[in-house]
């Protein structure tokens, strides 16, 4: 097996299960902070006002922050000029989040006025429209570590597919909403993981090393 092989996989075998979990646990916890949040706030629950807002920043720092730290530290042994990673990540999950957002009211209110109901139409809308997070993610991720915009489609794209194929999987296999975390994060860390080394790490490498050899 040739060295790129070996790297492809050791990069693989430990992005996968890292990621993954860290990404389960983030999204779960992002519940009990928002209501701890709404809690903390002090305002009488009511119709209008039942911790919508502090649940989904809850859950748009804790989700940004637990991809950004968790690939980082996947990211960091090969490759030592990722010190804006985890703030990208944030970045381009929350600005995607914000639109993917948009996109489900807008939804919403497109099903509502065509009577049609909105689960599980509603469901498989969100599967597509989740690209959106994890192309805003890996396009900021990408211009953290190119300084550019340029040439970000192909591991923008790998980062939407791995969040689609994730929710994809939370939908067709989670009975409860408290599972549904599980079968996106191993989703989302099994396709990120396969195209991670050939996508960001090498080219990184032999750029380096191609700097350091003119």
């Amino acid at each position: 097996m040739s060295e790129p092989h070996k790297t492809h996989i050791k990069t693989f075998l430990f992005w996968f299960p890292l990621v993954s979990i860290s990404i389960c646990f983030g999204l779960l916890l992002s519940s009990p902070l928002g209501e701890f949040l709404h809690d903390l706030r002090g305002v009488a629950p009511s119709a209008s006002d039942d911790g919508f807002v502090e649940s989904n920043l809850s859950l748009l720092f804790l989700g940004g922050l637990s991809i950004g730290v968790s690939q980082w530290l996947v990211i960091n042994t090969q490759l030592k000029n990722m010190r804006n990673w985890i703030v990208a990540t944030l970045i381009g999950f929350s600005i995607g989040g914000f639109i993917f957002y948009i996109l489900v009211i807008l939804l919403s209110t497109i099903l509502s006025n065509f009577d049609i109901g909105y689960y599980p139409v509603g469901q498989w809308v969100q599967v597509v429209a989740v690209m959106v997070v994890g192309m805003f993610t890996g396009a900021f991720q990408w211009l953290s570590l190119k300084g550019q915009f340029a040439g970000s489609m192909k591991w923008s794209l790998t980062t939407g597919l791995s969040f689609s194929i994730g929710a994809m999987l939370g939908v067709l296999f989670s009975r409860e909403q408290s599972t549904f975390p599980i079968f996106f994060s191993l989703g989302f860390g099994f396709i990120s993981g396969i195209f991670v080394e050939p996508l960001i790490i090498r080219p990184e490498i032999e750029r380096f090393n191609q700097q350091k050899a003119s």
